[in-house]
């Protein structure tokens, strides 16, 4: 895969990191919403995006397609401002909090594939 196309790619929000799927899964897994749990499990059992030439990222930066129905979408969104209302956070996002996670998954609701 070119460069080009990969970055088109990543920039759409139906294709989100392997790190921000990691995150959001540890966050579902605690709120304890199976379905979600299932979906987003299937989705890191996939294939990432092919790679560039000369990628340096680590696994997590391996970005993954996502084609979730609109109503495991508007899960996940409830779920991330639960989380964030409550200051529930993942192991990796203790220190920082889920700055980015609404926007992420709200743009990913609201796109239409």
């Amino acid at each position: 895969m070119e460069w080009a196309e990969y970055k088109t790619l990543c920039d759409r929000p139906d294709y989100q990191s392997k790190w921000l799927i990691k995150q959001t899964l540890e966050l579902v897994r605690a709120m304890g919403v199976e379905e979600v749990i299932e979906e987003l499990t299937t989705v890191l059992m996939t294939e990432p995006l092919p790679l560039p030439e000369g990628h340096k990222g680590n696994p997590d930066t391996f970005m993954y397609k996502l084609d979730l129905s609109h109503v495991l979408r508007r899960q996940i969104c409830e779920v991330v401002i639960a989380a964030k209302k409550s200051n529930l956070t993942s192991m990796l996002t203790a220190h920082r909090g889920l700055a980015g996670f609404e926007e992420a998954w709200t743009e990913y609701y609201e796109y239409k594939s």
